[in-house]
């Protein structure tokens, strides 16, 4: 029975029974029109138009490791002397190279980035520019070729890798000019806003490079008004934190304000006092308690001047109520005695007079109206603050230092408070931003000031100062836009590469 067979571009061809397979296929390729030679395509190509564009990196670095194999394997050879064994070699790597080259025209740039990628792989590719160089540099040295070949690639490659890593430096500074990873100061920001204090994003950030402009700017004609009105601001919001902490106003820290503050608290301190009027009830009691159990759980080191202390409190205690007068005497003998309790090295007889003192505090406190007992509040809290700003040369010429007031406040008893964030007021806040903003880390840089002509840069100094110190450039130069920390840093750095070592051999058209 004859056979039909469906032919493309033929149609359908009856072929005898008894035909074989073999001339029937013969029969119908006489039939189909003959494709020139320009036309018929090579696996390669075949290859190729069956790939897409996000297939190619990876086909190309497959390639790239591949030549490296190869090139290790040639070397090997080399040194044995295996001449056959390299000719068969030279002959592989022809006939891959001629199945890649269709899909390396298709995709130039896809494949360029996959061939380069073999350089993430090379250790300390991370570490710097002479890593990124050695990375581009390696993979080339060892891939197939004459030594000619090799050292060319090897050096597009060393020179690309350097290129790359320093785009991606760039990129990770344009995303957060201050550095990745950097502590934003949130709490300290909070109080210079609260204060009127604007510190610039080198000082706040303590970034060498913003550092450097802000001197340059500062140092410069035509941007050095902008920065010093803008450094007094800065001052001012300082003194008038601080004045304000003593119950005074102003932009100065003068001894006259010192004396006017010292007077006025004292004077609120005397008429406070004149009208307390203490009742030592349950309250005072159990602070007498307390101090007495304290001083028993000591045993055979138990403190008898404390005893005698815990008596003279019971004694006062029976009186019941005490007069302003009285409290404020017995207050005072209080600290004296504390003082040198404290000053001879005995601790726990000095913490027990404070105890004492503290709990008549309490009750004096206790015996006034809600506006007296604030008021009461306030002038110690001034008078705390007085005394810190009148220790350790805190302010000088008028002019406070937020630095020495930090210090000051870490050394206080108070410090505990300040450290962990439990004290507040304007004092703290200045302390935060002495902690916090440092002045320029080089003060002499800006010898570009010296070298070019300050007529022709005064203008163009001008508008940058304007620019730097405008608040969105100094938020920007603060935070960035966005922060992807030291190790996202490092990894956009390391991506740079091999994009430096395509984008290299693409312009300067080296394979």
């Amino acid at each position: 029975m004859p056979q039909i067979i469906n032919v493309p571009d033929v149609g359908q061809v009856r072929f005898p029974d008894g035909m074989t397979d073999s001339d029937i296929e013969k029969a119908i390729k006489g039939m189909l029109p003959a494709v020139p030679p320009s036309m018929q395509q090579t696996g390669g190509q075949m290859a190729a138009a069956d790939t897409g564009v996000m297939q190619a990196p990876m086909i190309a670095a497959g390639k790239k490791t591949t030549d490296i194999l190869n090139g290790l394997t040639q070397l090997y050879l080399k040194a044995r002397g295996e001449t056959s064994a390299l000719g068969g070699l030279e002959k592989n790597v022809q006939e891959e190279n001629k199945l890649y080259a269709p899909l390396k025209q298709k995709f130039p740039i896809a494949t360029s980035l996959g061939e380069s990628l073999p350089a993430l792989a090379v250790p300390g590719v991370g570490s710097g520019y002479v890593g990124a160089a050695m990375a581009g540099a390696i993979p080339d040295l060892l891939s197939y070729g004459d030594t000619g070949t090799r050292l060319a690639g090897a050096g597009t490659g060393a020179v690309g890798g350097m290129g790359g890593r320093a785009i991606g430096g760039a990129m990770s500074t344009l995303l957060k000019p201050a550095g990745m990873g950097v502590y934003s100061n949130k709490e300290a920001m909070a109080a210079a806003k609260k204060i009127g204090y604007a510190p610039l994003a080198g000082a706040a950030t303590q970034n060498p490079a913003l550092s450097n402009i802000e001197n340059y700017l500062s140092r410069s004609a035509g941007s050095s008004t902008t920065m010093r009105e803008l450094a007094q601001k800065n001052i001012e919001a300082l003194n008038s934190a601080a004045t304000k902490a003593i119950g005074q106003s102003g932009t100065e820290l003068s001894p006259a304000v010192l004396n006017s503050a010292k007077a006025t608290i004292g004077a609120d301190f005397a008429r406070l006092q004149g009208i307390t009027a203490p009742q030592l009830g349950d309250d005072f009691m159990n602070s007498l308690v307390k101090i007495e159990i304290a001083n028993i759980e000591r045993g055979p080191f138990r403190v008898p001047e404390v005893d005698k202390l815990l008596k003279k409190g019971i004694d006062l205690a029976a009186q019941g109520n005490l007069s302003g007068t009285a409290y404020k005497e017995i207050r005072s003998a209080l600290s004296g005695e504390s003082s040198k309790a404290f000053a001879a090295g005995d601790a726990p007889l000095g913490q027990a007079y404070k105890a004492v003192r503290q709990a008549l505090d309490d009750a004096a406190t206790q015996s006034l109206s809600k506006a007296d007992q604030e008021a009461w509040k306030v002038a110690r809290e001034q008078w705390g603050n007085w005394k810190t700003l009148t220790k350790g040369n805190v302010a000088e010429a008028g002019n406070v230092s937020a630095a020495r007031v930090a210090a000051q406040l870490r050394a206080d008893k108070a410090g505990p408070g300040f450290r962990t964030g439990t004290r507040t007021g304007e004092l703290v806040d200045i302390g935060r931003i002495g902690e916090a903003f440092k002045g320029p880390l080089n003060p002499n840089s800006g010898a570009l000031m010296h070298t070019v002509p300050s007529a022709l840069m005064s203008p163009a100094n001008y508008v940058a100062g304007q620019i730097y110190t405008s608040p969105l450039m100094q938020r920007y130069l603060r935070s960035g836009l966005l922060d992807i920390g030291r190790s996202g840093e490092m990894a956009l750095k390391e991506a740079g590469v091999p994009f430096g070592i395509a984008g290299t051999r693409g312009l300067l058209g080296v394979e």
